[in-house]
C-alpha cells in the first residue's frame, strides 16, 4: 500500500495544481477506505512538509479532493464514462481488479497501461514490458478465469 499512497500523494497535487478534474482520479481496491483511514492515522511518518501542513493547517494529505475511493469494478462503473486514471494493487496484473481492467481496457487504444513497478519474470507485466520499443500492434494471450455457482446435482 505504501507505493499506492505516494503516487495518490502525488497524483492529488498534479490535480490540483494542473486542474485535471475533467479526469478522475481513482484508487480500486477492496481496502481502498481502510488504506486511506490507516494511512491518515500515521502522519508522524510523514514529511516534515506534510507534518507541518497538519499541525498549522489541521490540512491532513489524506483526505483527497480529487481521489475516488472504489471497493469493487462496479463502484468505478458506476463514476460514469469520464476519463479515468485508476490505481489498482498486484502490479504483476496476474490476479486482482487490475488484471480485470485490462483485460476490459485494453482493446481501446486511448487508454494507457502504466507500470509503476518492477516486473516479475513470466507475469503479465513482464510480458508487456517485452513491448516496449517494438511496433504495434501488440498481441498478449491470457487465461481467464471465473467462477461460476454450482447449481442442482453438481452440489452433490
Amino acid at each position: 500500500a505504501g507505493r499506492v499512497l505516494e503516487l495518490l500523494l502525488l497524483l492529488e497535487e498534479f490535480w490540483s495544481s494542473l486542474r485535471l478534474g475533467a479526469y478522475q482520479l481513482v484508487l480500486l481496491t477492496n481496502v481502498s477506505m481502510a488504506t486511506r483511514d490507516f494511512a491518515s492515522r500515521l502522519l508522524e511518518w510523514m514529511s516534515r512538509e506534510k507534518a507541518k501542513q497538519f499541525d498549522e493547517h489541521r490540512q491532513n494529505p489524506f483526505e483527497f479532493k480529487y481521489v475516488e475511493l472504489c471497493q469493487d469494478i462496479e463502484s468505478v462503473h458506476a463514476l460514469g464514462n469520464k476519463p479515468k486514471v485508476v490505481l489498482t494493487t498486484f502490479p504483476s496484473l496476474q490476479v486482482g481488479f487490475g488484471r480485470n481492467l485490462f483485460v476490459e481496457w485494453a482493446t481501446d487504444p486511448k487508454n494507457l497501461v502504466m507500470l509503476t513497478d518492477r516486473c516479475t519474470p513470466g507475469t503479465l507485466t513482464h510480458n508487456l514490458r517485452s513491448f516496449i520499443g517494438t511496433p504495434t500492434p501488440w498481441y498478449v494471450e491470457l487465461s481467464l478465469a471465473h467462477r461460476v455457482k454450482l447449481m442442482g446435482e453438481e452440489l452433490l
